[in-house]
Formats: C-alpha cells, structure tokens, sequence
C-alpha cells in the first residue's frame, strides 16, 4: 500500500523478469531501475487496464530496484516477479 522502494540483490546470471501487476484504479506509478540508475521499466495506473504482465533482460544486471510512486497512503497495488 502506498508509496514504497524495494531493492532485490542478483548475482548478474539471471536472464529475465517476469513482472505481473496490479494498480487498481489508482494513480500509482511503477519504476524498475538498475543499481546505476537506468530505469528497465515505467508504468502508470493511467497506462494499464487490470492485471498486465511485461518481461523484461536482465543479463548483467546485479540489482534490481522497484519504486511504487502514490499520492495516497492507502492505495491497493499488486506487483509479483518471477526472476529466471
């Protein structure tokens, strides 16, 4: 809920994350970045309809930073990665 930053530790062998999510019809907005600064990924509320999947490369990468941007405290957002 609300606005959060998430940081998940890779070893730079994995190839790809498969990214599901949620917004609920709030203004959220998601963005993946690498650990120098290079958004992988950027998604709002206003792009999306319902539940969406993306795959994104990863080769080399060795953190992966996710930020949930909300205006409110209680916005509903659901994100789930799988990393291969």
């Amino acid at each position: 809920m609300g606005s959060q930053t998430k940081e998940i530790l890779l070893s730079g062998y994995e190839t790809e994350l498969k990214l599901s999510y949620d917004f609920h019809d709030v203004a959220d907005h998601l963005i993946i970045k690498n650990k120098r600064g290079k958004e992988l990924f950027s998604k709002k509320n206003n792009e999306t309809n319902g539940k969406m999947t993306k795959e994104i490369p990863l080769r080399g990468i060795t953190n992966l930073i996710f930020i949930v941007k909300s205006n409110q405290k209680n916005s509903k957002w659901e994100i789930k990665a799988e990393i291969k």
